[in-house]
């Protein structure tokens, strides 16, 4: 059996090695990149003066928890239009990571802090946030993780300028005006109080001041300052509301004035019922309050009364907090309201406020009442019963009658004959139609223009505002200047193990298939005494060629050693064994050069050699320069090399079948004169080693037969 070498095993099969290898680095390569993700990553810093502390420029506490909140994510999916049947918002906010950076000092002293079980007091202002994407999310994640965080940082900058810089967004309430079935006096009470909200909400945005940094503000992408847009809601509160207010109660218009009236009615019900639990609730804490006070009095340490009490009810109390003195020795000191909320001052809280909303409903219950007296014609608009309306009144209702009457009177002609009096009926009741229809075309001219104004005025705000809360919002926080795109997996890292790894595998596989068929060749088609293959390699070789015609120039060798079995019992087996031996070694090397030889055991003391691209003169050349090597040897050897031997070439014996080409050279072998390691003499009756000796059909098929081949 051939010497175990596994780098010639290697080296057999290099080329599928490699070619395996480096399809299982690109399989694992699309693999892995099928399940990669990225993370993007940057930094962002709190800047206000209070950041270092943990605290928001409003005086709250720092929450991160807000850069990725459900507001902030939200806009995320507004700026991305991203769906939300494909994406998931809580899966969104779950793959962003915030991570405070410390310095090194900053470590040590909150290290040093919790050894001691102290609470830190240090606080991060820098911050690192991720977000991580994969191609579950988008084709091209590394893209898709950056334009998320990216718009989650912007979105968290106005937000964060909403929340903590009194940058919040004014609502309006206007928008839904025309859906609802509100008359016109409701519809401007509407527009009033959403007017009023706003000119609340802005008045902190207008106060000058060198803390308030929205006074100074101009946007960039309208024009207005905060003040310029409160000044235009101020005209519209002061001047335009007023109008309309004026000229819907004075000219009493109404789409439908009954069921106006009975909207106010119940809302005097809703009042009243408001007033009496707010009263039944002032009269509880007033008995609670006498009680004490009469307690007070029983227990004799003072006179005082229930009214002295709620009198005292909005005085200041101050306490002094902090006291030095100065240089020349006099005392100062900081002084403030103190908190001294007890549940006795909470009771007189409560009672105030229940006071107060009396007083508002009593108000409101008025306003209501005029307004049905208004429109009902009991009460002018500018107070005082109205006389006119209530004459214009009767006009109409003695109008109404002659229509009727008129239109009875075009029904059945022949019953009447005033056709001019209902004429005069009809062209003033057609007067005052119109007249009435002219002051609600009026009132909703007045109403959709105040309305169109506002539209606008809103408009101009909201960009205003989205524009200065990104601007507050960079301004208290600074952004990282570099983002990091950092791969979950290192691909070609990851590829190139698997090159590695897989290089490894299939080499071991080579040595060790490679090895296990040859230890399978050697026990099955080794002979195991000459280490040459054996008969049924032999055959395995000639079943290549069974069904293929043989090329030119390949050669057939039969050599056949002389008394195998004499020699045995002369010299002993050993001895024989090691001339054949030497026999084989002789042929070998014959028949190195020509490239491609076969040599088989065929038997006891018998060899066949195949050569391909050998003529017969080649055949016969090596097979001289074996008989010069065996005559050599012979020299020497007690038992000595004998043998005959017999050449068929494809091409000079016009064979072209391997059964028949070794037939032909055994033929030859078996008709060869035996000599001592030389080529035997012809007979005298035959041309040298048999060349040209004929060979009958017959005896090719009885050797045919014999062998089964």
């Amino acid at each position: 059996m051939k010497k175990f070498n596994p780098l010639a095993y290697i080296r057999k099969f290099q080329i599928l090695i490699i070619i395996g290898a480096l399809a299982a680095g690109l399989a694992s390569y699309e693999h892995f990149a099928g399940k990669q993700d990225y993370t993007v990553s940057a930094i962002i810093e709190y800047t206000n003066a209070r950041a270092s502390e943990g605290y928001s420029p409003d005086g709250k506490e720092i929450d991160t928890s807000e850069i990725y909140s459900v507001s902030v994510m939200q806009d995320v999916f507004e700026r991305m239009s991203l769906d939300y049947d494909s994406y998931n918002l809580d899966q969104f906010r779950s793959r962003v990571v915030v991570t405070p950076i410390l310095s090194e000092e900053e470590k040590a002293m909150q290290e040093a802090q919790n050894d001691e079980g102290e609470e830190s007091t240090v606080k991060a202002t820098r911050y690192m946030v991720s977000f991580t994407a994969s191609r579950v999310d988008s084709d091209q994640p590394a893209n898709f993780a950056r334009q998320v965080l990216d718009n989650m940082l912007d979105a968290f900058l106005a937000d964060y300028a909403e929340n903590h810089i009194g940058g919040g967004t004014i609502v309006s309430n206007i928008s839904g005006l025309y859906d609802g079935s509100y008359d016109y006096l409701e519809m401007i009470e509407i527009i009033d109080e959403d007017v009023q909200n706003t000119l609340r909400s802005l008045s902190s945005r207008v106060t000058s001041g060198q803390n308030n940094p929205m006074y100074y503000y101009r946007s960039t992408l309208t024009g207005y300052t905060f003040t310029d847009i409160y000044r235009e809601f101020d005209t519209i509160f002061k001047i335009d509301i007023p109008n309309i207010y004026a000229y819907i109660l004075n000219n009493r218009v109404s789409r439908d004035r009954d069921i106006l009236i009975s909207k106010y009615q119940k809302r005097i019900e809703d009042y009243e019922i408001s007033n009496n639990a707010n009263m039944a609730q002032s009269q509880a804490i007033t008995d609670i309050i006498d009680a004490y006070v009469r307690m007070m009095r029983e227990s004799g340490n003072t006179d005082i009364t229930y009214e002295y009490i709620l009198n005292d009810v909005d005085d200041d109390y101050y306490r002094y907090l902090q006291q030095s003195e100065s240089e020349d020795g006099s005392a100062k000191g900081q002084w403030e309201r103190p908190d001294e909320t007890v549940k006795y001052d909470v009771l007189l809280e409560d009672y105030v406020k229940n006071s107060t909303n009396v007083e508002y409903d009593k108000i409101n219950i008025d306003y209501c009442r005029y307004v049905i007296g208004v429109f009902s014609g009991s009460v002018s608009a500018a107070g005082g019963e109205d006389t006119a309306y209530m004459q214009q009144t009767d006009i109409d209702e003695e109008h109404a009658a002659d229509t009727e009457q008129a239109v009875f009177d075009d029904e059945n002609p022949e019953l009447t004959g005033q056709e001019d009096s209902v004429s005069e009926g009809g062209e003033d009741v057609e007067q005052i139609i119109v007249l009435e229809s002219g002051s609600s075309m009026e009132a909703e001219e007045m109403l959709d223009s105040v309305i169109s104004r506002l539209n606008k005025l809103y408009r101009l705000l909201d960009r205003t505002m989205v524009e200065y809360n990104e601007y507050a919002g960079a301004a208290n926080i600074s952004l990282g200047s570099n983002v990091v795109l950092q791969p979950g997996k290192k691909l070609m890292l990851y590829s190139g193990i698997v090159i590695v790894v897989c290089a490894i595998m299939l080499s071991v596989a080579v040595i060790v298939l490679s090895r296990i068929s040859e230890i399978f060749h050697y026990h099955v088609y080794v002979d195991r005494k000459f280490q040459i293959p054996n008969r049924s390699a032999c055959d395995s070789y000639m079943e290549s060629y069974s069904n293929r015609i043989l090329p030119e120039h390949i050669s057939c060798i039969a050599i056949t050693a002389d008394d195998v079995r004499k020699k045995n019992e002369e010299y002993g087996v050993e001895a024989c064994d090691g001339m054949l031996r030497k026999l084989v070694e002789i042929l070998q090397s014959a028949f190195a050069g020509t490239g491609d030889s076969f040599i088989s055991v065929n038997g006891l003391g018998q060899f066949i050699v195949f050569v391909k691209n050998t003529s017969y003169g080649q055949a016969e050349a090596c097979m001289q320069y074996a008989a010069s090597v065996a005559d050599d040897y012979n020299k020497d050897a007690e038992c000595k090399i004998s043998y005959r031997y017999g050449i068929a070439e494809s091409k000079n014996d016009s064979l072209y079948q391997i059964k028949a080409l070794l037939m032909k050279a055994i033929e030859k072998c078996s008709n060869a004169r035996t000599g001592k390691g030389v080529v035997p003499e012809a007979e005298e009756d035959d041309e040298v080693s048999g060349r040209e000796k004929p060979i009958s059909d017959l005896l090719i098929r009885l050797e045919m037969a014999r062998t089964g081949r």
